[in-house]
């Protein structure tokens, strides 16, 4: 009896161990996990498109030819950057109850806790308001949004396994069509981006992203495309001095076309922290940033 119990007490510890182990070198890794990125949804007719590229078959090849690098992890993607350093590759994070492992966390308290039912509501809504997303940005705005090839769910397609290296230099060899991703051409944030330019006196460059960035706003609006998550220092990006939509996770159609007055509206609020911004870093700055509503006022 006690050789069972030391044996139950052994096996108990080495469980608790590699728990403890697991967690240790999850968080070592910056929370990026292989798993979370497969799922067991099925196959939904609803989220096929008829291109999801705008790469040739040569180029998909060439493009996933190449390792890609942690870069960092958002609320719902997690995101690695190619070799080359141009194009960035996100992946959807399944949450715990959508992945693939059957003895995934809170297993029974999804079926059976009010708590976590509504948990689950919530990131099935999520999974679906993204999806939609993805959908608008890569049909209705590519070249604002920099997108270059989408997939929706998990597919029979023809797609290459890529290889992806996380932070402790591991290489996960990745199936591309079973998983939610997109690829996206690698630009810069704005406020690093003027940070540069005002330092090495590149006066037009500056003054081009920001009239750019207006401009962004105002085409995305025209397209009756609204940002539910129009934070702009880190959701809108530049490619050289052209503004992009850096975040395409929130957006949404709009019933109607916004008036005029809409637009600007919006621009000015998406805008407002570059404008108390250029007011403390560059004085010229600031008077175009002004000058720029006031033409566009009249």
């Amino acid at each position: 009896m006690r050789k069972l119990l030391y044996s139950i007490f052994c096996i108990i510890n080495l469980l608790l161990s590699l728990c403890f182990l697991d967690r240790y070198l999850y968080k070592k890794n910056l929370g990026f996990c292989i798993g979370h990125i497969y799922s067991t949804l099925p196959y939904t007719s609803s989220w096929t498109l008829a291109d999801n590229s705008l790469l040739s078959e040569q180029e998909v090849s060439s493009l996933f030819n190449q390792p890609f690098r942690y870069l960092g992890k958002g609320h719902q993607t997690v995101a690695f950057v190619s070799e080359d350093n141009c194009y960035v590759l996100k992946f959807y994070r399944f949450p715990s109850h959508m992945r693939l492992q059957p003895w995934t966390p809170h297993l029974l308290a999804y079926q059976y806790q009010e708590k976590r039912k509504e948990i689950k509501k919530y990131n099935e809504q999520k999974l679906q308001d993204s999806l939609s997303s993805y959908r608008i940005a890569f049909s209705q705005a590519p070249e604002e949004s920099a997108l270059l090839m989408i997939h929706l769910q998990k597919t029979k397609d023809p797609l290459p396994t890529v290889t992806l290296i996380d932070t402790a230099g591991h290489r996960h060899f990745v199936p591309l069509q079973e998983t939610v991703f997109l690829v996206q051409r690698k630009g810069d944030l704005i406020f690093p981006s003027l940070k540069r330019w005002i330092e090495e006196k590149k006066t037009k460059q500056a003054q081009h992203l920001i009239k750019s960035l207006f401009d962004l706003i105002a085409r995305r609006m025209e397209n009756r495309i609204e940002d539910k998550d129009a934070v702009l220092s880190k959701n809108y990006g530049c490619l050289g001095c052209q503004a992009f939509q850096l975040d395409v996770g929130r957006l949404h159609s709009l019933e109607k076309k916004p008036s005029r007055q809409e637009i600007r509206q919006e621009q000015i609020r998406i805008c407002k922290p570059l404008e108390e911004w250029l007011k403390q870093e560059d004085e010229n700055l600031f008077l175009f940033y002004q000058n720029l509503i006031i033409a566009d006022d009249n």
